[in-house]
């Protein structure tokens, strides 16, 4: 065995923190450490074991000791006949090669033990002393300076910061350092050509520079124990891409022993001619300018990742038949690309493959990966053959290709199926009993089979927009794992009973179907929590189960009554009745009176009401004057237990000129700005609590061609109210449209608003008292040169609050 003496020195020494270890102290931990590798290549293994060697040997022969990957070995047969014995003592004859232990009867002594105890013995075995067992740590993650979990793993960050003081002390050159992390560091190396042999790893956040840094064709000319190098993108945006440039002739040189290379937005037409991938493990050129990467066959064998993804001008992969540990290949909205090379099919480690909205791809290989378990050819528009591929898919994504149907042996194991606006596609896929989710709207099918109801693991199916699909089979038995059922913009008429039987349903979607009535037994499905009905003839709700948590009815113009609305208004905290201009009103606004005298606890701690009208409800009291509204709160605040308000909204909405310059669906959002003021030790007002919350109003709004009310109720904020008893509070209404980059102040109209505070006591003890002050908005539109054109102005209600009486 061979010591690096060279290396010794830097395994027990910090030269931050200017640590000095004696002499004999390295030579005790390098004897040590001789003596332990000598112990465990004992010449002895077979002593006493007669005609024991030919067998080991075999076994041996077996493990390909030359290998880079895992080898698994397993000994067969029957018990007594020495497999265990031979396993000993191959482990015990070539463990000096490996940090590794033997366990004998794994089985048995995971029966009479733990998993914990076996672990602990592993650890104790493998470091040569005993493992300390504290028992329950509490503090465990506080404290642990590494940790891993989901496949990451994670260093605390004062070991980092640590780690880069030290990389910081090797030298005062930048250039001259094994790691570049400090963004001023990196840019002064690439921009400067200071990089040095040294440099082993560079990374830098490209969404962080301010300015756009101009790299030479030779900035790597110097670099050549550049091992780890990642440029990427925290947060893209358009902005970004062309922070790094390059001139037109790109990179003369990268080095040979990159392992890592992760560069977003790659700004060469290719990689230098020289560069050699051999030891490449992950290729990433997300949205890079790469059109060809390189001539001829590399000999890529590490390559483990391999990603093109958002290369619009990239137009030919490279052979990548020496790939044979590629495991991920993904080359999604690589539009130029027109085939994908054959060399793929000769990839038995590839596990995933994305080639998702590549719309000029016309020519795919046969796969033989038996491993393949995700493949992505969603919006490959010229796909209208199905390709040979693996049986053992799990997840296909097909949506807007011109397939006609999926051969069944590619779904007989499928678990997640990705159809939408296949639009040739007829007759729904036969599928296997593993299917998760299904995605089929947007398609030709007309007939979902009944034997939909026997998959036991399906938790997702979406029908919706499959205007041929008219009805919908019986459920016999219960569907225990279906979470999510969207048959929107379906020709389904009716909805069968027997649905009831869906018992974990959460999510159903009918909105724009030809239903008229729902069925009775729909209050039994008790896990149901999001229903849509907007658009649709309906005429009655029946009673609904209390699970139920968002109700969208808007655009429902046959709608007339509800059943069991004080549920509603007890236990529901979205209800969207826009346009339902028959419904009766009075229950609805009642039973939401109700709650908010109740105080109770409610879902998502608010409830809100959107309903035709402008004639504000009587319970919210006498008309005031006011466009904002600034209170004292009472000693008491810590009783309140809500606010509510009611806003009522001026439509139709004007021309869709007033929106010239936003995109097609502009965002209008009602802002309620909250503001407590408290007077400091100079007599002046503080401001200690500031608060300001929105509300998306553009969906209702764009189809209401008449005034609405929108009606609003929530505890939260009244949380920071018991925190400031008799401090000012003032409280603002106003609209905002955003398209994303201007923003337009009191763009739509602003009606008048009312709020209400009371508190948790009995009905018969309370005491309505007008206080001071009230709202008054003025209603106003803005066109496109930002004048404002005075349409009217409402009056609103006045604040009031509930006193409770003392006990």
């Amino acid at each position: 065995m061979m010591l690096n003496y060279s290396y010794v020195p830097t395994m027990y020494r910090c030269s931050y923190y200017r640590v000095i270890k004696l002499e004999s102290e390295f030579i005790e931990k390098i004897v040590g450490d001789v003596l332990n590798k000598l112990h465990g290549m004992s010449s002895s293994h077979t002593t006493g074991l007669f005609g024991i060697d030919v067998r080991v040997n075999k076994v041996e022969s077996l493990l390909n000791m030359e290998s880079q990957d895992v080898i698994i070995v397993g000994i067969w047969g029957m018990g007594g006949i020495g497999k265990t014995t031979i396993a000993e003592v191959v482990c015990n004859k070539v463990r000096s090669r490996f940090e590794g232990i033997f366990v004998a009867n794994f089985r048995q002594e995971l029966k009479t033990g733990s998993m914990a105890k076996l672990r602990r013995s592993f650890l104790s075995q493998l470091l040569g002393q005993e493992i300390l067992n504290m028992g329950f740590l509490s503090f465990r993650d506080t404290f642990c300076l590494i940790t891993t979990s989901h496949n990451m793993l994670e260093i605390h960050d004062l070991l980092q910061e640590m780690a880069f003081n030290i990389v910081r002390a090797e030298s005062k050159f930048p250039g001259k350092r094994s790691r570049l992390c400090h963004l001023p560091d990196v840019v002064h190396v690439m921009e400067e050509n200071k990089g040095t042999k040294e440099i082993e790893g560079i990374s830098l956040d490209i969404s962080k520079l301010s300015r756009q840094i101009h790299l030479k064709p030779d900035a790597f000319a110097m670099m050549d124990g550049l091992r780890f190098l990642k440029f990427y993108f925290s947060h893209f945006s358009e902005d970004n891409k062309d922070k790094m440039l390059l001139p037109p002739t790109g990179l003369k040189y990268l080095s040979n022993k990159l392992i890592y290379f992760h560069w977003n937005g790659f700004p060469s037409r290719s990689l230098p001619q020289i560069f050699c991938a051999e030891h490449l493990v992950e290729l990433n050129l997300s949205r890079s300018k790469v059109e060809k990467l390189w001539i001829g066959v590399q000999d890529i064998g590490n390559l483990r990742n391999f990603v093109l993804s958002c290369s619009p001008y990239l137009t030919e992969l490279p052979d990548l038949s020496k790939a044979k540990n590629l495991v991920r290949l993904y080359l999604m909205d690589c539009s130029s690309l027109t085939e994908v090379p054959s060399s793929l099919q000769h990839l038995d480690k590839l596990e995933e493959l994305d080639l998702y909205h590549c719309y000029n791809l016309r020519r795919f290989p046969m796969l033989d990966s038996k491993v393949l378990r995700l493949l992505a050819l969603s919006r490959c528009l010229d796909m209208t053959k199905f390709p040979t591929i693996s049986q053992n898919m799990k997840r296909l994504y097909l949506e807007e290709t011109s397939l006609k149907e999926v051969p069944q042996s590619v779904t007989s194991k499928l678990e997640h199926l990705g159809l939408h606006g296949c639009l040739k596609i007829t007759k729904f896929p036969e599928i296997s009993g593993d299917i998760k989710t299904l995605y089929l709207s947007e398609t030709a099918i007309t007939e979902v089979p009944s034997s939909i109801q026997f998959l036991k693991k399906l938790s997702i199916l979406d029908m919706s927009g499959c205007p041929k699909l008219e009805s919908f089979p019986e459920i016999t038995v219960p569907m225990k794992s279906l979470v999510d059922l969207n048959l929107s913009k379906t020709g389904i008429k009716e909805i069968p009973s027997s649905f009831k039987h869906m018992i974990s349903l959460r999510s159903l979607g009918l909105e724009g179907t030809p239903i008229k009535e729902l069925p009775l037994s729909i209050k039994d499905m008790v896990c149901l929590r999001y229903l849509t009905l907007h658009g649709t003839p309906i005429k009655a709700l029946p009673e609904l189960p209390p699970s139920l948590r968002s109700l969208t009815t808007h655009d429902c113009a046959s709608l007339e009554t509800m059943i069991s609305t004080i549920t509603i208004g007890s236990l529901w905290d979205v209800l969207n009745f826009a346009n339902c201009f028959k419904l009766d009103q009075k229950p609805l606004i009642a039973a939401m009176h109700l709650k908010i005298q109740s105080g109770e606890k409610i879902p998502h701690d608010r409830i809100q009401m959107i309903l035709p009208g402008s004639e504000i409800p009587e319970w919210f009291g006498d008309k005031g004057i006011g466009s904002s509204l600034t209170i004292q709160l009472p000693s008491n605040c810590h009783q309140l237990k809500g606010i509510a308000f009611c806003l009522v909204f001026l439509l139709p909405l004007p021309s869709h000129d007033m929106l010239y310059g936003f995109d097609d669906h502009p965002e209008v959002r009602i802002y309620f700005d909250c503001h407590i003021k408290s007077k400091n030790v100079d007599g002046d007002d503080d401001e200690v609590f500031v608060s300001k919350k929105s509300y998306t109003i553009y969906n209702f709004l764009k189809t209401c061609d008449s005034d609405h009310m929108f009606l609003h109720y929530e505890l939260g904020i009244v949380d920071h109210f018991r925190k400031h008893c008799g401090n000012e509070v003032t409280f603002k209404f106003y609209n905002e449209v955003d398209n994303g980059k201007t923003k337009v102040l009191d763009a739509f109209l602003a009606p008048g608003s009312e709020l209400w505070m009371f508190n948790d006591v009995p009905e018969n003890e309370r005491e309505k008292k007008l206080i001071d002050g009230g709202l008054k908005l003025n209603i106003q539109l803005v066109n496109r040169e930002g004048n404002a054109v005075i349409r009217r102005r409402l009056e609103s209600l006045p604040l009031h609050s509930f006193d409770s009486v003392s006990e």
